[in-house]
């Protein structure tokens, strides 16, 4: 029985070579967008997961509120948050990791610069991240203990054991390695070249080395709490501790309330959007809409194959009523349609297959150009989901005509009179055909796709090309690497084509954001307030406008004096015009400043966020990037000059990017998401008109006398066109109906999480529906213009 399913099955998949071609070609390229969506989707399943205790380890994250000002979220919490969580039942142990451990480490002759970590000993503990030297027990014991990563071991030590000896991390202090890692046998959201001991904080902390004190509750952005949890731990456990931290060291009436949450290890790398993450993972958001993405495009190419199927149905009725007469049953016609089915679906993914072995090196070079530096590698059980996919794409296509075609009676099909209503009356739909109801489900979510993808584009180009406040254009962004901010500046300052030269602790709207607090005069709270530390020329490096005031001078004191604040904060502290708070003292880290300058409200943070209270403080011994204003023109010619003169004092790599390019990588969710979309809609819309133009070529076919007989009375082309056309522009405005709402819906919704966006409104959604309206009609208009061709003695000689 089943050989002869085949048999009949590949005769007519052979029979009808242009229907065949549409369906297999269609589930083809939609499979292979799936299998690439399945591959992006089950490695970001996959990090982290060879640790052997995931279920039980979590992350505390906080969230800091305004009223009237949303929430602000963030992946660190406070350092003194885990001496009360320590102790708590339900802890078996507590992780701390801290960042700004970074710079340049040197051995003998080299020096290799670093991105690295602060963390305790039972980071090696909690997590199993192997050692290829070391005993991860006591890895990180002594206050200079420091574990290497093996690609890090290699750069400064070449083939020479590490264990044992001291390196210097300039500025910071003398360390002795104590273990390098091995290769991890998975990917992890943590990201670090070297991990020092944070038993030695409390001695830099003494030597001012750190930016903020170790028992500072206000400090939430650059320290990391993990916790292993005991057996029959809930995640709800905590939630008491975790909200009398928060009510007992911060005020309720304050300017920001601050809340803790447990967030699970296999949340963090598709976890909610955070600010101050290590490494670079998708949002959970962005994996819920790839999986729609494949479900949705996975659909459009089944509803082809259900529409061409039963469409070809006055071309099956006469096999259906014979086998129904010699005896097969309804699970006998079901079983031939899903096999054909199936066959067809396996067709497809032997085509799908190779094209993803071709298209995977391309897909993860094309989201490293877009700003997403990730890779996207198959896992090990990759190869099952694919398997299963096939087979449940080839019986989500085959059931509706297997349905259809199996309740056909055996009579009315010997009569060729099957009536493609009849199975939308059984599914309580009797006014539409369920070929209709397919049509416009495919343009609708055609209709979809191009509106949204409309919406990104003019969200990111808002958001990329938007003021934001300062300079963007033709500014380099050199890392010191530990190097002597004032020793690189003399230099770079004799290269003609280096037109301005400042430094700042961090660059404004990449994402990362760094706090202190203000005593106000007759308040008990604190104000508190973004910062990034600059030197004396940033802000006319950056053309940052003054409104009132000045910059600081060019002779300034060692110690911090003046500060330059934003209009926020002038409005924040209550000031009534910044010519007011000139002048004025503010009382920061229990030393008065006085405001010199007002700035210009100008966005510090990405522009999802609001601009808020911050300030431009003086710290130059503080700088870990200079801002080169160059020439453009010139600028190959320039690169070569800096280099050569960065070489002329150190071996360390002269590490640079333009400003505008880290601006993109900060929106490098938005263009990777951009480029996914922009592929699935040219499918999806490529898709639907495929399922159209077979949908068009057997209209035609079964209206070509009819088309003959009005030519043959004089009719018009105009009116024949019309005639054709009209049903199929009838589905194509319901399907506009349903998906301009949902589409308004679904936009408006995400657009909203932005506190800069883009006006949305019915002209948008009027420009996907033309632009969808047109490849239908060049579609449909393509078949009409053959149908008018044909001389209407050809179609009517049999007549």
């Amino acid at each position: 029985m089943l050989k002869n399913y085949i048999l009949v099955a590949v005769r007519n998949i052979l029979r009808n070579k242009t229907i065949s071609f549409i369906n297999i070609f269609g589930l083809a390229v939609s499979m292979t967008v799936c299998l690439l969506l399945i591959i992006i989707v089950a490695d970001q399943y996959s990090y982290d997961d060879f640790h052997s205790d995931s279920d039980k380890i979590y992350r505390v994250i906080t969230d800091r509120e305004k009223q009237n000002d949303g929430i602000w979220s963030t992946a660190t919490a406070p350092f003194p948050l885990a001496a009360n969580l320590r102790v708590q039942q339900g802890v078996e142990e507590l992780a701390l990791v801290k960042n700004n451990f970074e710079g340049t480490a040197k051995w003998q002759q080299a020096e290799i610069p670093f991105q690295g970590l602060f963390g305790s000993n039972e980071v090696f503990s909690i997590f199993n991240f192997p050692m290829k030297s070391g005993s991860a027990s006591e890895v990180l014991s002594l206050p200079n203990a420091v574990v290497l990563s093996n690609e890090m071991a290699v750069k400064l030590f070449g083939e020479a054991d590490p264990i044992g000896q001291t390196i210097e991390v300039e500025e910071v202090g003398e360390y002795v390695v104590t273990g390098v890692l091995a290769e991890f046998p998975g990917k992890t959201h943590f990201d670090f070249d070297m991990m020092a001991s944070a038993n030695g904080l409390p001695l830099l902390e003494k030597e001012g080395k750190l930016l903020a004190p170790l028992t500072d509750w206000n400090n939430v952005y650059d320290n990391y709490i993990y916790i292993k949890t005991t057996e029959n731990f809930q995640e709800g456990d905590l939630a008491p501790i975790l909200n009398k931290a928060s009510i007992d060291n911060y005020d309720a009436e304050g300017d920001y309330s601050f809340h803790f949450k447990m967030q699970p290890l296999s949340e963090i790398t598709m976890g909610p959007l955070l600010s101050n993450t290590m490494g670079f993972g998708l949002p959970a958001i962005f994996i819920y809409v790839l999986l729609g993405l494949a479900l949705v495009v996975m659909l459009s190419a089944c509803f082809n194959y259900a529409n061409l199927t039963t469409a070809r149905a006055m071309n099956r009725a006469k096999e259906i009523g014979v086998r129904k007469v010699i005896g097969a049953g309804k699970k006998h016609i079901m079983a031939q349609f899903l096999m054909e089915a199936i066959i067809i679906s396996l067709f497809a993914f032997a085509i799908a297959a190779l094209l993803v072995e071709y298209l995977h090196p391309s897909l993860n070079s094309m989201f490293t150009s877009l700003g997403a530096p990730i890779r996207f590698d198959k896992t090990n059980y990759l190869y099952l989901f694919y398997v299963g996919f096939a087979a449940l794409t080839g019986i989500i296509a085959g059931i509706v005509p297997a349905v259809f075609f199996s309740s056909t009676n055996a009579l009315t099909a010997l009569k060729k009179s099957i009536n493609l209503e009849n199975l939308g009356k059984k599914m309580g739909i009797a006014r539409f055909s369920i070929r209709k109801i397919l049509v416009v489900m495919q343009f609708a979510f055609s209709i979809f796709f191009v509106v949204t993808i409309i919406t990104i584009y003019q969200q990111m180009n808002m958001v990329l090309t938007a003021d934001h406040g300062f300079k963007k254009e033709n500014i380099l962004n050199v890392k010191l690497d530990g190097m002597p901010y004032e020793t690189i500046k003399n230099e770079f300052n004799s290269i003609s084509n280096v037109q301005a030269i400042s430094a700042t602790t961090h660059m404004p709207a990449l994402g990362t954001n760094n706090g202190f607090q203000v005593d106000l005069p007759n308040e008990e709270d604190p104000l508190f307030m973004s910062y990034m530390g600059v030197d004396n020329h940033y802000v006319n490096s950056m053309e940052i406008e003054l409104v009132a005031g000045r910059n600081y001078p060019e002779n300034m004191p060692n110690e911090e004096r003046y500060i330059l604040i934003n209009e926020r904060a002038v409005e924040r502290i209550g000031w009534e015009s910044p010519e007011e708070a000139i002048g004025q003292l503010l009382t920061i880290e229990d030393k008065q400043v006085e405001v010199i300058g007002v700035l210009k409200d100008f966005h510090y943070e990405r522009m999802d966020e609001e601009i808020g209270p911050m300030a431009l403080r003086y710290k130059p011994t503080e700088v870990q990037t200079m801002i080169l204003t160059i020439n453009a023109e010139q600028a190959k010619e320039t690169l070569s000059q800096l280099e050569a003169a960065w070489k002329k004092h150190t071996n360390r790599p002269f590490n640079y990017s333009y400003f505008e390019d880290d601006m993109k990588l900060s929106y490098g969710y938005y263009a990777a998401l951009l480029a996914i979309l922009g592929y699935v809609t040219i499918i999806v819309v490529s898709l639907a008109c495929l399922g159209l133009l077979g949908m068009v070529i057997f209209h035609i076919q079964n209206k070509t006398k009819e088309i003959g007989i009005r030519k043959t009375l004089g009719a018009e082309a105009w009116n024949i066109t019309m005639t054709v056309s009209k049903s199929f522009i009838i589905l194509i405005g319901i399907s506009y109906l349903i998906a301009g709402p949902l589409a308004y819906f679904v936009n408006v919704s995400w657009l909203k999480m932005n506190a800069y966006k883009i006006d949305f409104g019915i002209g948008t959604i009027a420009i996907g529906f033309l632009m969808v309206l047109a490849v239908v009609a060049m579609t449909i208009g393509s078949q009409v213009y053959k149908a008018l061709k044909i001389n209407p003695v050809e179609s009517l000689k049999n007549e």
